[in-house]
């Protein structure tokens, strides 16, 4: 069974790439496509990366922590919207890279041409779970009317691996050992690999032909959407059902190697 230090093992032989190299690769603006992929073929889709793909690296860490306080209304409006698939919707959320321990305030904005944007400010770390003015004016100006009354909801907290094509217009994050947590209970996901392709357009290349050769196809789940649902066994999910078929089989075929 793939465990962390193979996939250090793996990740350390590929030639890195730096913050300020990054350029157009930050991709701001871009096109996602998600996958979940089983933990237990983590291994050999990095090995087959390798050479193809740098690594991002950061104070000379690889495989980085993030930690992410996601805010909604009292009525998870967010989520319903999400939930419902509504053409436009966002998401808000305080993150904090414990590769820097920078932390910031983020909105992400999917619109009706399935093109997610990102606007974000700087916070300070102890303040985490605090909307201040300041904040509460940067989001009433990315997101209206809805973010008068926002609350924390859900912590998302989870280990990446953040792979950059040579040419640098395609990112790839690989988020690993994901773990909810609310004011009332904790979960961990071990068995999955949440990956996301980020583009400034799509185009054919390497990372989703070889996930399309193992048999995995894009359908990933938005990691606040599931972990709502992971937290509230009761909330309506119709629309991620589906989705949460295969995260059960593969925690079925996770447990044949544990």
């Amino acid at each position: 069974m793939t465990d962390f230090q193979e996939i250090n093992d793996i990740i350390n032989r590929f030639e890195p790439i730096f913050l300020e190299e990054l350029g157009a690769a930050n991709l701001q603006n871009r096109v996602d496509t998600k996958y979940m992929i089983p933990f237990v073929e983590i291994q050999d889709i990095l090995l087959q990366c390798e050479g193809k793909f740098k690594i991002f690296e950061i104070n000379k860490q690889r495989l980085c922590g993030y930690e992410s306080l996601y805010f909604d209304t009292e009525d998870l409006l967010f989520y319903q919207h999400h939930q419902r698939q509504r053409a436009n919707r966002y998401k808000v959320r305080k993150r904090r890279y414990l590769s820097n321990n920078l932390s910031f305030l983020e909105v992400k904005f999917k619109n009706n041409k399935n093109k997610t944007s990102k606007k974000r400010i700087e916070t300070e770390t102890e303040e985490i779970g605090i909307l201040n003015s300041k904040q509460l004016d940067f989001l009433d100006q990315t997101v209206n009317h809805e973010a008068l009354d926002l609350k924390k909801q859900i912590w998302v907290n989870y280990n990446r691996v953040t792979l950059v094509n040579p040419e640098k217009t395609e990112r790839i994050t690989l988020d690993f050992n994901l773990n909810f947590k609310n004011s009332t209970d904790t979960i961990t996901l071990s068995d999955i690999v949440i990956a996301e392709v980020k583009q400034a357009k799509v185009f054919d290349s390497f990372f989703p032909s070889l996930l399309k050769k193992k048999g995995i196809r894009p359908g990933g789940i938005s990691k606040y959407c599931l972990g709502t649902i992971s937290l509230n066994k009761d909330i309506k999910h119709h629309t991620f059902k589906p989705k949460l078929r295969i995260l059960k089989k593969i925690s079925q075929q996770y447990a044949q190697y544990v």
